[in-house]
């Protein structure tokens, strides 16, 4: 698990207003999936 990635992450996303609020979660759904397993 890697804090400092997952808040750069956040802020982009934050900055980014393109996004969607369920690309969001499914990004943040593989992020901790993808950590979890290593």
């Amino acid at each position: 698990m890697k804090p400092l990635a997952l808040s750069q992450k956040a802020r982009a996303v934050n900055l980014d207003r393109a996004f969607n609020l369920d690309e969001v979660t499914a990004l943040l759904c593989f992020s901790l999936l993808h950590s979890g397993t290593n």
